[in-house]
């Protein structure tokens, strides 16, 4: 795949995976999922994790931190992944391990450029 091409690539997942986790973490923040209460997590907890999103999401759109917080996004699908499937909700799980799927390729295509730009 051409430079250019992989570059436009990686962007429309970041920005993908920035409105996933915006809209997601927003949803936690106004108490639309309320899933994990339901199971039994603390409010605290979901509040927690709905500024973990988000903050993964802006986090995301910088170079510098984009391995980082694409890591920690991968941990945290992982994370609720387990959760959702001990309640057995696989849809969910489905998409958590998309999302964590996604952020592995923007960790692919970022490792590429980092290791172009001598800094890998």
């Amino acid at each position: 795949m051409p430079k250019r091409s992989q570059q436009i690539f990686l962007w429309i997942l970041i920005l993908l995976l920035c409105f996933q986790f915006i809209v997601s973490g927003a949803m936690r923040l106004s108490g639309k999922y309320a899933d994990l209460v339901i199971w039994g997590y603390s409010c605290s907890l979901v509040s927690f994790v709905g500024l973990l999103d988000i903050f993964i999401a802006i986090c995301l759109l910088f170079s510098k931190v984009r391995l980082v917080s694409a890591f920690i996004l991968i941990l945290s699908m992982l994370w609720q992944g387990y959760i959702y499937l001990m309640h057995q909700e696989l849809a969910f799980v489905m998409i958590d391990l998309a999302s964590a799927g996604l952020a592995l390729i923007v960790v692919w295509y970022s490792r590429e450029s980092l290791y172009a730009q001598g800094k890998w």
